[in-house]
Parts: structure tokens; sequence; C-alpha cells
């Protein structure tokens, strides 16, 4: 029996079986894939529904049914589809339905696509809407004009006759003449249209006089950077000793035992230039470090040398 929310019998399968009904929600999991689908009714046409054609195809297979549903007591009823083990991966249902009079004709209809998981925990609803009543249907209060002919009221006046021959045109019109009456011409006077001889302006420009304007002096101001002094350049130098400095260039003592470097590394270290380079007397005591005991070269390898490298800012 269908009406309110009832349910009802199987009605039939498809490896897809119809139950006009529903299932129960908390068997679902274990059972094959299944859905429920909960129809929602017109209330305009409600009434009159005594048939339903539902058509679903799912997991690759179709079918359609036509069963009698008796008088609905509600606006609402279910349709159970068991869809089978080709649907145990998932599946994608259209549904049609249409519901009908006891006449076979349409009242209410719904059409949708769905996706289900394989088992039968899958619950859709579809609305369905209410057809249009055919546009040749009587309308209550409207006769139908009859087959005879139609009698005019009486006005009252006499009947006219009607002339239904040829009627004659009406004689020509002279046509109006529209001209100026002839008068007697007027000489008009001639224009000049040559050219007004008009003075040629020279259009060159004069010659001034260029004024002497005082040449801007170039020369760069004096942007001389005050050197820094021997010790701010070479006082981390290994075993450095200040012997000498000067307005550009500092002599000091300088130690890389037990390796060997020249002067030109010590100097290039720091940022500056050996300018010459010259042999301590002794590395101890401190004071026989800036004693000059023989000359070398900048680029002469030694474990101590008494160093000369420029100042730099």
């Amino acid at each position: 029996m269908i009406g309110g929310t009832s349910r009802g019998v199987v009605l039939w399968s498809l490896g897809v079986a119809f139950v006009l009904g529903g299932c129960k929600a908390d068997l679902c999991e274990s059972k094959a894939p299944a859905f429920q689908l909960d129809l929602t009714l017109p209330a305009s046409v409600r009434a009159r529904i005594k048939s339903f054609r539902v058509d679903v195809t799912a997991s690759g297979k179709h079918k359609e049914q036509l069963f009698n549903s008796g008088t609905l007591a509600g606006s609402e009823t279910s349709v159970s589809v068991t869809v089978g083990a080709a649907g145990a991966a998932g599946f994608s249902a259209e549904v049609i339905v249409e519901a009908r009079d006891d006449q076979g004709m349409t009242l209410a209809q719904a059409k949708g696509t769905f996706k289900g998981v394989g088992n039968a925990c899958n619950f859709f609803k579809l609305v369905l809407v209410g057809n249009p009543p055919d546009a040749g249907a009587d309308v209550p209060g409207l006769e139908s004009p009859s087959d005879g002919p139609v009698d005019l009221p009486d006005t009252g006046q006499p009947d006219q006759p009607r002339d239904v021959g040829p009627r004659e045109r009406p004689p020509d019109k002279p046509a109006l003449d529209t001209r100026p009456p002839d008068g007697p011409k007027v000489d008009q006077p001639k224009i000049d249209m040559k050219k007004i001889d008009q003075p040629k302006i020279d259009m060159k420009k004069p010659d001034l006089p260029k004024p002497d304007l005082p040449k801007p002096d170039m020369k760069k101001p004096d942007q001389t950077v005050p050197l820094r002094t021997c010790d701010q350049i070479y006082s981390t130098t290994t075993s450095y000793h200040l012997c000498t400095q000067t307005a550009t260039n500092c002599a000091f003592y300088a130690s890389v035992y037990p390796s060997y470097q020249t002067c030109t590394t010590v100097c290039t270290q720091k940022g500056g230039t050996c300018v010459s380079a010259s042999i301590p007397q002794s590395w101890t005591p401190w004071e026989s470090q800036c004693i000059v005991a023989g000359s070398t070269t900048c680029g002469t390898s030694r474990q101590s040398a008494i160093c000369t490298c420029t100042r730099i800012p």
C-alpha cells in the first residue's frame, strides 16, 4: 500500500529490484548495493494519482515498470531499488518518475541523477512537479460559439444599400505652378576673386649678438681623502712592529713564521702596495727588528722582513 510515508512490496529487479517503500538504515551497511528514493508529490494532483512509471538506469543496466499505487493518503512515498553486485564499487543511477491518473495521463514527473556507494546506505530524494493543464481544455464559464449564424442587434436604422460596383475616379485637379513670376533681371556686380597681393613677411630670425657668458670652471674640487695611519692599516699583521711612518708609506717588521710569505702578500692583504723590502737584523729583542741588515725584494718569500707598504685611505 502506498500512502503518506507507508512502505510497499518488491516490484521488480534489474539485478535491480524496485520496492515501493524503504529499507531500514540500521542494516544497510551489510546489504547488497541499493538505494531508497523518497518521492514528494504535488498537493494539486496527489488525490488523482493512481499509478507510477519508474525508469532506472544504473551500473550499465536499464529497466522501467508501471505499477498501481492505489489512493495516496499523504504527500510522500518512496521506492527502494536493489542494484546488485554490479554496484559493489559504487554506482551512478539516472531515475525518471512519472505519476499518472486512472486514464494513464501524466500528472507530475521528475528526473534525477545520483551517485551511490557499494551498499544499501543510499538515500535520494525527488520532488515531482505537476504538469500544466492542456491548452485545449475547456475553461469553466467560457461557452464555445455555435455553428449557426450570429444575429446582430437591431439598431433602429434602415438598411443602407452597399455599392459594390467600380468607383469612378475623381476629376484631375490642375497642378499648381510653384515657379516665381518672371520679372526684370537685375545685373549683379561681379566679385573679383583674384587674390590680393599681401606683403611677404620675412620669417628669418634676426641676427642677434651673442652675449659673452663666463665659462664655468669645470675643475673638480679637491676631494683628497685623508690617509689612515700605519697602525690603523697594518697593525693586525702577524708580529707587527711599526718602524717608520711617512706621508705616504709605512715601514714595519712582519713575521710569518713558520711559513714563508712575500712583502707583496703582506701589503696587499691589507689593501696596500709593496714599495720595498729589507732584511731585519734579528727578530729579538724588538729593538733589533727595525735595524736593516740587508736588502731583499717585495717578491722574495721570507719568514720575517721589514716591509715598506703604501698608506691608503
